[in-house]
C-alpha cells in the first residue's frame, strides 16, 4: 500500500505567514512530538510492508492536488467535514502533547471514536502511571514555572478555572460557550456559591489574555486570584475542581491529579465530567462521581491514540 502524509513545516506558524528559505528545526518545544510522529510512522509503515511518501510544506499550502496517487493520505489539523478527500485519515497533536489522534472523521468530538467511555483494555494501569509520572515532573505541553507562589498563597479552597485561548480550534468547533463567556460563567457560579476562583492564563500567548483578564476584573469578588507564575500543576493539585470551556490539556491535567471537572463545552473526557452550564448543589456534592472511573478511562483513551515515540502503537492503523 502507498501511504502518503502531509507533514507541515515546523519552522514557522501553521497558520498563513512568512516561510524561512532554509527549512530549520522546530520553532517551539512541543512541535518536536511531530518529528517523533513522522519517525515512528517510517518505522511503522516499513514494518508493516507499505510505503511511505511525505510531502512538507507549511501548513496552510496543502491543496486536494497533494492527496492524489497513493491508498491513503494522511491531512493534518483537518476533519473530513472541511477537507473531504475519500482515501484520506486526519492526524492531530492532543492535549498530552505525546499523543497524536489519527482518525477517519477528524479529531476529539468529530472524531469516529467519540465519544471515548470506559473500556477495559490490557494495558490498564501502564499509561495511567506513565502520564502520572510526567505530571509530577511538572510535565506539560507547554513550559511551567518550577517556581510556585506555594500553597501558602492560595485560598484554603478554590476553584480553579484554566483559560483557553479565545481562537482555540476546540472552542470555535465544539463549543456554544467562548473562552470569555466560560470564564465569566464560572466566576458568577463561584460568587454565588461563596468559594474563591483561581484563573490560570493561557502560557503561550499573552496578549490574547487580555479580554479574559478583563472579564476577571470585573466580576472578581474578595479571595479570587488570577496567577501567572506558577505550575498548573500546583493550582490543580490543591483545587476542588476545575472549571473550564473544554480545554484538552488542562482537561486531561485535571484526570490525571482525580480532580472533578466542569466543562462548558464539549470535549474528549465528556464521559467522565460534568457539563457545567448548569449545577445545582446535588450535582456539586457529587462531583466526584466519575474520579474511580479516571485511570482506566485514561487508559482507554490513550489506547484509541498513538503515542508519538513509540512505533509499535501505529500498527494498528494497517489493521483497522
Amino acid at each position: 500500500m502507498k501511504i502518503k502524509i502531509l507533514f507541515p513545516r515546523l519552522d514557522c506558524s501553521f497558520k498563513p505567514g512568512p516561510v524561512p528559505a532554509i527549512p530549520g528545526p522546530p520553532n517551539h518545544p512541543v512541535r518536536k512530538h511531530y518529528v517523533e510522529f513522522l519517525n515512528s510512522l517510517h518505522i511503522a509503515t516499513n514494518k508493516c510492508g507499505h510505503k511511505l511518501e511525505v510531502v512538507h510544506l507549511p501548513l496552510w499550502q496543502f491543496t486536494e492536488e497533494h492527496t492524489k496517487d497513493c491508498d491513503l493520505v494522511l491531512i493534518p489539523h483537518r476533519q473530513r467535514y472541511e477537507f473531504d478527500v475519500p482515501h484520506a485519515m486526519y492526524y492531530m497533536q492532543m492535549g498530552l502533547p505525546d499523543l497524536f489522534s489519527i482518525d477517519p472523521k477528524g479529531w476529539c468530538v468529530d472524531a469516529s471514536m467519540y465519544p471515548i467511555d470506559v473500556e477495559d483494555v490490557e494495558s490498564q494501569s501502564i499509561y495511567w502511571t506513565s502520564y502520572v509520572s510526567a505530571a509530577t515532573r511538572n510535565e506539560s505541553k507547554f513550559e511551567q514555572p518550577n517556581i510556585t507562589f506555594g500553597r501558602e498563597n492560595l485560598p484554603d479552597k478554590y476553584v480553579l478555572f484554566a483559560c483557553q485561548l479565545p481562537h482555540d480550534t476546540v472552542i470555535r468547533d465544539h463549543s456554544k460557550v467562548t473562552a470569555a463567556q466560560g470564564l465569566q460563567k464560572a466566576m458568577e457560579w463561584a460568587r454565588e456559591s461563596g468559594i474563591p476562583i483561581v484563573v490560570k492564563p493561557h502560557p503561550i500567548n499573552p496578549g490574547s489574555m487580555v479580554p479574559l483578564k478583563a472579564v476577571f476584573i470585573r466580576e472578581r469578588k474578595a479571595g479570587d486570584m488570577w496567577v501567572d507564575h506558577i505550575s498548573i500543576h500546583e493550582v490543580l493539585k490543591h483545587c476542588e475542581a476545575l472549571f473550564t470551556v473544554n480545554s484538552g490539556g488542562t482537561g486531561l491535567e485535571a484526570i490525571l491529579h482525580k480532580k472533578p471537572i466542569f466543562r462548558y463545552g464539549n470535549a474528549d473526557y465528556d464521559a467522565v465530567s460534568h457539563e457545567a452550564n448548569y449545577i445545582d448543589p446535588y450535582m456539586w456534592n457529587q462531583r466526584n462521581i466519575f474520579v474511580k472511573q479516571y485511570e482506566n478511562w485514561l487508559d482507554t483513551y490513550i489506547s484509541k491514540h498513538y503515542i508519538a515515540h513509540k512505533p509499535d502503537t501505529f500498527y494498528k492503523l494497517f489493521q483497522e
